[in-house]
């Protein structure tokens, strides 16, 4: 009988444990300190990118829908304990649009950054990055761990007749 209680306290306490792992990997937190450090440990390849958005015309009431995906990633993303970063390589960028009457053009075209830099800064949950255009961008970092992060970022916007509404989500591994 005293056996087969410690093979229950044992088997409970691996249930416990394995559960326990699996419940914090899909949460969605940061599992890795996120600093100029652990950022400059590596390169980071691109691995996933994706864009959604809605255009709509506010004088009557039209919405053009676009869609953005990357594939064929041959880029990487080097962030420098400095706070400068360096992207090279290329990525092919297939884009679809829907018109308000439902016609759809898809367009792909090869993205290429040859020693792009910049710099960047860490808050928090943010990562700004600021190419030395007019505007930053600010991505949310929805997982960073020692082989991964991924980043996302939402913008709403208006200019004159019309409302922006995008999506934009980029991973990248080491």
């Amino acid at each position: 009988m005293k056996l087969l209680k410690r093979l229950f306290v044992l088997f409970a306490v691996i249930t416990i444990t394995a559960c326990s792992s699996d419940d914090d990997s899909g949460s969605g937190t940061i599992q890795y300190d996120l600093n100029n450090t652990n950022l400059s440990s590596g390169a980071f390849a691109f691995s996933f990118y994706a864009l959604n958005g809605t255009v709509t015309n506010l004088v009557d009431g039209s919405v053009i829908t676009v869609s953005s995906v990357g594939e064929d990633f041959n880029t990487t993303f080097t962030f420098l304990e400095d706070g400068t970063y360096l992207i090279n390589g290329s990525y092919v960028e297939v884009t679809t649009v829907t018109d308000a009457d439902g016609g759809i053009v898809t367009s792909t075209e090869i993205i290429e950054s040859n020693s792009e830099t910049g710099t960047y800064a860490v808050n928090g949950m943010q990562l700004v990055l600021d190419a030395g255009t007019e505007d930053e961008e600010t991505l949310t970092v929805t997982l960073f761990n020692a082989n991964e992060i991924r980043l996302t970022a939402e913008e709403i916007s208006s200019e004159e007749d019309y409302d922006y509404a995008l999506m934009l989500e980029f991973r990248m591994t080491r």
